[in-house]
């Protein structure tokens, strides 16, 4: 079995803490052992907007799917590919108040409630 190994991220996640939603971006930059042609991301609650790959200075499109009852991105490359590649992702999702994923959690300042975003996000 091929092994894929992140070698880093680049994630953007503004958050809109009157809506408690944001919008997210994330580059994903990976090693491909042997040739892929798709990979598996955890995706929780996320609204995916677009996904592309690129490899050298080519940039191309991917079909995705997320499942929802299984928290999984399954991002469809344009071809097996293999070495270095970078995905990048447009998402969307809701700031919950379970602490889970990116969620919120509550505060008093000066006598007003007021809100943080806060994540356990880590490497695996």
């Amino acid at each position: 079995m091929p092994e894929i190994t992140p070698l880093n991220y680049r994630l953007r996640l503004p958050p809109d803490l009157s809506r408690f939603t944001f919008d997210g971006r994330v580059g994903i930059r990976l090693r491909l052992s042997a040739p892929v042609d798709e990979v598996v991301l955890n995706a929780a609650e996320l609204a995916v907007w677009s996904c592309s790959v690129r490899r050298g200075d080519h940039l191309s499109p991917c079909a995705y799917h997320v499942d929802p009852a299984r928290e999984e991105l399954r991002i469809r490359l344009p071809e097996a590919m293999s070495g270095e590649i970078l995905l990048d992702i447009d998402y969307a999702g809701r700031i919950n108040d379970r602490m889970a994923g990116f969620y919120r959690r509550r505060y008093l300042h000066k006598g007003r409630r007021r809100y943080i975003a806060i994540t356990q996000f880590e490497e695996s």
